[in-house]
């Protein structure tokens, strides 16, 4: 039986259970959608299209949710209304509507919106994703203030580049043979996180790592089917969903052990990384006179606010590299001109950060892969913290909020020809130079950007360009027609294929 990797359900299952769910309510669907089961006249939130009573808008049922929900904007406009379970919800599909709410009215809609049905899977409180108040905003702010850290960013550029020389030596490894990158992208960029957050690396075939990074794999990547049903009371209880909990446990186990590991190694005078930032912060807590039971830095809360980062980051850099290899097989000429601007601006050393400045295509294809495979195509939901207006629109206080990120990125009003992969679309002055539209927001906008961007884009471009610079990668010759439309969980991650990896050293001048 295949088992649905994330959310720890036998597919079969799963199809069972949402078929029976759905064929509970068949009838009620139907009296419902002939009466009119829409948002009346007067209702404070937007129009909506009908929805099935207990379960939810059918439109987050499917596996290409992101592009259902942003075909509704053609119906619908700007915002609109769905459902999971009883509980509406308004997607927001417009850049500038987005934009005045993350960023005009950033002190109504930066709290995150939780389910109920979260607390039983996930601890919320200590987390950098999901928890709201100030003890989030000092937690978080305490761990901007470690990937900002003058001793931090300067080893994470040095952490990044030793880790392609072991992602390289990997790849070197297939010998010519078609096989499947996902594993080793994943194994190395999470060790980049890990050089950051726990102050070292993994080996590859550690059995402790490589059960973490399975078990992670199994949270983060389950179908956004399935990770909707989780958020519905009933569903939630069931037998199936255990495997998700057990996963996640073993998890924070791992980051709790990072943290006993640290507090016996604790210095204060040299602090290594983002855990002893953390632990150092609980220690001006005990000189201010706060006690442990007030503490917003204990162990547990330093674990949980770690594990964000670690999943997090290790997720959406890995599907960004992933995109990043399986896009090059497919438009060879983008690789090969990649290719020649990294030999101009490198010759025979390994590139820098410094060299991005220089590398204006490289550049502009890396942001090309983020917009049109964005890792994320939902914003975790926001949640209105009073009643405001928008647009016009008044929506009531506690109201969910989507961002749908894939609308803004796909919007054909904002970007030319946006279902083609054209990195020419980021630059100017006849290629020398980057521009960065407005609109252009992988990491979100307002308050709650993504925490790690900056480690994200230096990771992304570190890595892109010495795997081009080692590497041609090519589509195996029986490999098939390739597909681009990836597979919906928490992020869009590209659905497994196969690569062919060969040395460049008789392509180098």
């Amino acid at each position: 039986m295949v088992v649905l990797s994330g959310a720890g359900i036998p597919v079969k299952d799963e199809q069972t259970i949402v078929f029976v769910l759905i064929t509970a309510f068949v009838a009620a669907v139907w009296l419902f959608y002939r009466v009119g089961l829409r948002h009346r006249p007067g209702s404070q939130l937007p129009a909506g299209p009908w929805y099935v009573p207990l379960i939810g808008s059918p439109q987050l049922f499917t596996t290409s949710s992101h592009i259902e929900v942003t075909k509704l904007g053609k119906i619908y406009g700007k915002a609109f209304t769905l459902h999971i379970g009883t509980d509406p919800l308004i997607v927001l599909n417009d850049y500038r509507m987005i934009k005045e709410a993350l960023v005009q009215h950033a002190d109504v809609f930066s709290d995150r919106f939780t389910f109920k049905t979260m607390e039983r899977t996930i601890k919320l409180q200590g987390s950098l994703i999901f928890e709201n108040g100030t003890a989030w905003k000092t937690r978080r702010h305490a761990v901007l203030s470690a990937l900002h850290r003058r001793g931090v960013r300067s080893n994470a550029e040095r952490n990044i580049n030793e880790e392609t020389c072991f992602l390289c030596e990997e790849f070197s490894k297939r010998g010519g043979h078609p096989f499947d990158p996902s594993k080793i992208v994943m194994k190395s960029v999470s060790n980049i996180i890990c050089s950051i957050t726990y102050g070292k690396r993994f080996s590859y075939s550690d059995p402790v790592f490589m059960r973490t990074l399975s078990n992670l794999d199994m949270v983060l990547h389950c179908s956004f089917v399935g990770s909707i049903l989780r958020t519905l009371p009933v569903v939630s209880h069931l037998p199936g969903f255990s495997g998700i909990r057990r996963a996640l446990g073993e998890v924070f186990d791992f980051n709790r052990a990072m943290v006993r590991e640290h507090n016996a190694s604790f210095n204060p005078d040299n602090l290594r990384d983002v855990i002893d930032t953390m632990l150092n912060e609980r220690l001006k807590e005990r000189e201010r006179g706060i006690n442990s039971e007030e503490s917003i830095f204990t162990d547990e809360l330093i674990a949980r606010s770690i594990y964000d980062l670690f999943a997090a980051g290790t997720d959406t850099n890995t599907n960004t590299l992933l995109w990043a290899l399986l896009l090059m097989t497919q438009y060879p000429d983008v690789q090969t001109k990649v290719q020649k601007e990294i030999d101009s601006v490198t010759g025979s050393r390994g590139p820098s950060m410094s060299d991005s400045a220089s590398m204006p295509y490289t550049t502009a294809t890396i942001m090309e892969v983020q917009r049109y495979r964005v890792a994320a195509p939902f914003v975790p939901p926001r949640c209105t913290n009073r009643d405001v207006e928008l647009q016009g629109m008044r929506i009531p206080s506690s109201t969910q909020i989507w961002v749908n990120l894939w609308a803004v990125l796909h919007d054909p009003t904002l970007w030319s020809h946006p279902e083609r992969f054209d990195p020419s679309r980021f630059l100017a002055d006849e290629g020398r130079r980057v521009i960065v539209p407005e609109a252009f927001i992988p990491f979100g906008a307002g308050r709650r950007v993504c925490l790690g961007k900056d480690l994200s884009i230096a990771t992304n471009f570190l890595c892109f360009t010495k795997l081009m610079q080692t590497f041609s990668v090519s589509w195996p010759t029986d490999g098939g027609e390739a597909d681009l439309s990836g597979n919906l969980g928490l992020t869009l991650a590209p659905k497994k294929y196969k690569i062919c990896v060969r040395y460049r050293e008789n392509d180098v001048n």
